[in-house]
């Protein structure tokens, strides 16, 4: 069993630290969350939070969950009956657990003057701009315009065993992404809500296994203060797939509902672009220019991870790209495009890229060396899904040796 005792508040003249006592298979884990002592009047007194930050975990080591915390009645009847229960069903592997907890249907009152809050998570990337510029510009609806952003420290700069990602000079890429995100909330002029944790670290999986539920649980953490929160979609609704070994962002579309409350709503954002069309959107928006980040291997573009390289050639097929040398190599990335489009053509069948080939050879993108290159792709693939599958520590290796030689790897 997962045991979550009640949390101890510390204050000093700018920071809150909120920590918790954690019991798992006779271990006892430390957790913590930290922010600005503004944002302390928002925190609610119930484990949420906790309860969508773990329960994906606690199904995957088979560990039912006990909380020293009531829970809101609507978020334990939603998580228990439709989350866990569906996830289960898809795959066995993950227990149908069970909760413990006392339970409340109280709803937060808000104060009175509060003012209706919407937020939404910002790392700068293709998804988070895109729900900015959408919601801000192009969006008439005055009440559902974002006037907060949020940047959380939850495993986007973690691998799946809870090592953090560090640049070559041993700094860790969050601290280092976190003053660019800083600049451009600065910049379009709303406040930047942080929370840091190590919550990632005590509860090891692959960040694009939980993203949704641990970033969204941090919200909730929060109710008193958010009313709407905008969750940038990962894909496409008609990439939709229940599967807890998928990842959380084929299925967030499912999840969201299922997590709001009384107090606070969940919108998937964008749920109906696919990443081409975001690119397209994000690229009339000229902050983007100088902000716009896709790598999560270092703190700046490293132009050659698949995500970059994916961004990369769709600003190219949008007609772009030369717009975003303040953020690219983009020379760099010329003299590499042949490579890059026959790995594109050798993955058409997987998601984002086969949204982009189409294009590419509609609009004659596509260099004839190319498809030499998707011929050494094609038979190097079942190299790259054995890569694909290596333990965190092996992917590391790999990454730095890919940095040391220029050798692109498919992560």
């Amino acid at each position: 069993m997962i045991h979550v005792h009640k949390p101890k508040i510390e204050e000093d003249k700018e920071i809150c630290r909120v920590s918790y006592e954690i019991e798992e298979k006779g271990r006892l884990k430390k957790l913590f969350f930290e922010f600005d002592k503004k944002w302390i009047w928002g925190m609610i007194d119930r484990g949420d939070h906790l309860l969508v930050m773990l329960f994906l975990y606690a199904m995957k080591v088979k560990e039912d969950l006990k909380f020293d915390m009531p829970i809101t009645e609507r978020l334990y009847y939603q998580v228990n009956t439709y989350l866990i229960d569906g996830l289960h069903q898809e795959n066995k592997n993950y227990k149908k657990i069970k909760i413990y907890a006392e339970r409340t249907s109280e709803d937060y009152q808000k104060e009175k003057e509060h003012k209706k809050v919407i937020g939404t998570g910002m790392s700068c990337g293709t998804d988070s701009l895109c729900t900015f510029y959408t919601h801000n510009y192009l969006n008439n609806c005055e009440d559902y315009k974002i006037n907060i952003l949020a940047y959380f420290n939850l495993g986007a700069f973690h691998y799946g065993d809870g090592k953090k990602n560090e640049n070559q000079e041993g700094k860790c890429v969050y601290e280092e992404h976190k003053k660019m995100v800083q600049k451009f909330a600065d910049e379009v002029k709303l406040p930047l809500f942080i929370l840091n944790s190590n919550f990632a670290e005590l509860f090891p999986m692959d960040h694009d296994m939980v993203d949704a539920m641990r970033n969204c649980g941090a919200v909730l953490m929060f109710q008193k203060m958010f009313d709407v929160y905008y969750y940038s979609s990962s894909y496409p609704l008609n990439d939709f797939y229940l599967n807890p070994e998928k990842g959380s962002g084929y299925y967030e579309i499912y999840t969201l509902p299922n997590i709001s409350t009384n107090s606070l709503t969940f919108y998937s954002s964008n749920s109906t672009y696919n990443k081409l069309r975001k690119i397209t959107a994000i690229s009339k928006f000229a902050p983007s220019y100088k902000y716009l980040n896709v790598c999560t291997v270092k703190s700046t573009n490293c132009g050659q991870c698949s995500k970059c390289a994916r961004t990369l050639m769709m600003l190219d097929a949008v007609g772009k790209v030369n717009k975003y040398a303040e953020v690219f190599d983009i020379e760099k990335y010329k003299k590499r495009k042949a490579m890059l489009m026959g790995y594109a053509l050798a993955s058409y069948k997987e998601t984002h890229f086969k949204e982009l080939v189409p294009i590419l050879k509609k609009k004659r993108k596509l260099p004839f060396t190319s498809y030499f290159y998707y011929i050494i792709f094609c038979l190097t693939k079942p190299i790259e899904r054995i890569m694909r599958k290596l333990p965190p520590e092996k992917r590391r290796m790999l990454v730095k040796f890919s940095e040391k030689y220029h050798i692109r790897v498919p992560f």
